[in-house]
């Protein structure tokens, strides 16, 4: 699909789940401390460093299947006092692998 749109001309923009809508991982009960809510899986708890790692794995992991994209979008909305405390160590680390936002 990638080279489908690079061949047409299109920039794919992988989208990154950041700290809602995870239920791929956070069903997963290795992952389970790192829920909002125990018995809710949908939500990353944004104030323990094991969900900032999460995180972090989930964009390395689909960055690593886009070789050449220069954006990530993310979606994020669903805790935004965490996202103005972890915004800048964030851009940090997309920046930090060749990455805008």
């Amino acid at each position: 699909m990638l080279s489908a749109a690079e061949r047409v001309g299109l920039e794919v923009i992988p989208l990154v789940q950041t700290f809602g809508h995870l239920e791929f991982a956070l069903k997963l009960e290795e992952f389970r401390e790192e829920r909002e809510v125990p018995y809710y899986p949908q939500a990353i708890c944004p104030s323990r460093d094991r969900s900032w790692r999460l995180v972090t794995q989930i964009v390395d992991q689909v960055l690593s299947l886009h070789p050449k994209a220069r954006w990530v979008g993310r979606r994020a909305n669903q805790h935004l006092v965490f996202i103005v405390a972890r915004y800048f160590y964030y851009s940090l680390f997309l920046l930090g692998r060749g990455m805008a936002h």
